[in-house]
């Protein structure tokens, strides 16, 4: 883990989604001073895709050197954030994608942008799940090279599916 933390310090990145219109990102390590901006991202009407964390939780875990947190800025501005997990035999676990500009191509450049750093280190896999009813996740999870490889009721709501996907080195 701490050498993916050296290998994302601070990066920018610049992902053409048409002709016209070109996004720029900013990946950076997230600090104490971004979990309002968490929480509220996870309080939104998008939140309903994820299980969010209370205040405290993200703390612990942003403190935690196994998680690693990073946000995405455009101009400036947060327009999402990551959290990655270390496990294990060169695992990591993308614990989860928040993104509050939909359909401006910054989700997909920013994991796409964080998969080609992580896998530059020793993790081989990375894995991550997604409800079965977010189809426009597991659509872009696919476009990246995930795979689905199993699907499980939720453990903490048994009346949604998770889909479990994983993408190898």
């Amino acid at each position: 883990m701490q050498q993916m933390k050296q290998a994302l310090p601070w990066f920018s990145l610049a992902c053409a989604t048409s002709v016209t219109n070109m996004v720029d990102l900013n990946i950076r390590n997230a600090d104490e001073g971004d979990l309002t901006f968490i929480l509220q991202l996870e309080a939104s009407p998008n939140g309903r895709f994820v299980q969010g964390d209370s205040h405290i939780t993200h703390q612990q875990q942003l403190a935690d050197p196994a998680f690693r947190y990073l946000i995405g800025e455009h101009e400036g501005e947060r327009v999402g954030y990551a959290i990655l997990v270390t496990h294990a035999d060169n695992v990591m676990e993308w614990r989860r994608l928040m993104i509050s500009k939909a359909d401006g191509g910054f989700g997909t450049k920013f994991m796409r942008e964080t998969i080609n750093t992580v896998l530059e280190g020793p993790t081989e896999t990375i894995k991550l799940d997604v409800y079965s009813e977010n189809e426009r996740a597991r659509h872009i999870y696919k476009k990246l090279g995930f795979k689905e490889t199993h699907t499980a009721p939720c453990p903490r709501d048994n009346s949604r599916t998770v889909v479990f996907m994983e993408l190898a080195s």
